[in-house]
């Protein structure tokens, strides 16, 4: 007596090729579920898809004429801690005026961020970008630390810039390695 017919019969077939490690791999998994490797593989291939965790980040890029306003002004702020460290002596007017260009191109460049209210979708920074907010932050937290050594206290607009670009950068999803 035959084999009585399926109720859905198996018509299709998917041809897969494979190396030689990848094929012994795969015999020793169906081997460890107790499967033959036809079955372990079609309940694999069968198996529901698990969502990805989270959306892919919005990649940030800045037009060139940001990126060189961001470069001009990274440079103001390095050469004020070069004269900071040479002469031990913090021009408060001239650290304001840094300070007050760089927190507006900060709200103009990222301005949702700003917002308290606002969820912010996950983002990574143009490696362009990236470099030029990490390179004014690292320059802020110099000058931060030099007027701590001074004895004197950063000035509070001071420490909520390198709490905002730390945010910013703490922030940013770039793939591993960018």
């Amino acid at each position: 007596m035959t084999r009585p017919r399926k109720h859905e019969p198996r018509q299709h077939q998917l041809n897969v090729r494979f190396s030689t490690r990848e094929l012994i791999r795969i015999h020793h998994h169906a081997s460890l579920t107790g499967k033959s490797v036809t079955d372990f593989g079609r309940s694999v291939m069968l198996r529901r898809p698990r969502r990805r965790r989270r959306r892919e980040p919005r990649l940030i890029c800045l037009p060139d004429r940001l990126l060189q306003r961001w470069h001009t002004l990274g440079n103001a702020i390095n050469h004020f801690a070069h004269d900071l460290n040479a002469r031990d002596q913090l021009d408060p007017r001239a650290l304001a005026i840094l300070l007050r260009r760089l927190r507006l191109l900060l709200r103009r460049c990222f301005c949702e961020h700003f917002e308290d209210d606002a969820t912010i979708a996950p983002y990574a920074f143009a490696p362009a970008a990236r470099t030029q907010l990490r390179k004014a932050c690292t320059n802020l937290v110099q000058i931060a630390d030099r007027c701590r050594l001074l004895g004197l206290a950063p000035p509070p607009s001071l420490s909520g810039l390198i709490r905002r670009l730390r945010a910013l950068l703490n922030g940013d999803q770039a793939a591993h390695g960018a």
